[in-house]
């Protein structure tokens, strides 16, 4: 049923945005009403009060409030740049087709306005792993996570590793520290 809810939708959107005036109107609102709607969200995902958000970014609590407000619409770049340092996010801002557009509203929920702190994201918490104990650590800590569900470790096959200190680390451990894995 919510697929077919979702084609609806989808259809009603793309005849309205036949409208010139209607498409000038959708643009503005995904920017009008979207940006303080994810600002609550990412505050909401944080468990931050307003007044949290305005001392990391350095504002009052009561701009905060206009901020998240959809009515407000007076947002600027330096402001969401102050908003997105402090959640240590980063901020796009760029041109892109309608359609693009189109199909960021139809898959649009709360959990999809939710970004991933500089810290948290895995992104860049494998790149932080440098030295060799680091590395078996960071390995361990993965057998342990296979372990604890029902997915299999993976095959570790030599000739698919990188030609590289971490993969022969990776090779290394995978064959010998556990029981020849391979």
């Amino acid at each position: 049923m919510e697929g077919t809810q979702k084609i609806m939708n989808k259809e009603k959107l793309i005849k309205k945005l036949e409208n010139k005036e209607y498409r000038d109107g959708f643009v503005s609102s995904i920017i009008d009403i979207g940006i303080p709607f994810q600002i609550r969200a990412l505050r909401d995902q944080r468990n931050w009060k307003q007044k949290d958000l305005g001392k990391k970014s350095k504002m009052k609590q009561e701009v905060i409030s206009r901020l998240e407000n959809p009515g407000y619409g007076k947002l600027n770049l330096k402001t969401l740049k102050r908003i997105a340092s402090a959640f240590d996010i980063g901020l796009l801002v760029r041109f892109v087709p309608l359609s693009d557009l189109v199909k960021m509203e139809l898959n649009q929920s709360s959990t999809s306005l939710e970004v991933l702190s500089y810290k948290d994201e895995p992104y860049f918490q494998d790149i932080a792993v440098t030295d060799e104990s680091e590395i078996k650590q960071y390995l361990v800590k993965i057998l342990e996570t296979y372990k604890e569900t029902s997915i299999m470790v993976p095959t570790i096959n030599r000739d698919e590793l990188k030609v590289s200190k971490i993969g022969y680390l990776i090779n290394d451990f995978f064959l010998n520290d556990n029981g020849g894995m391979a």
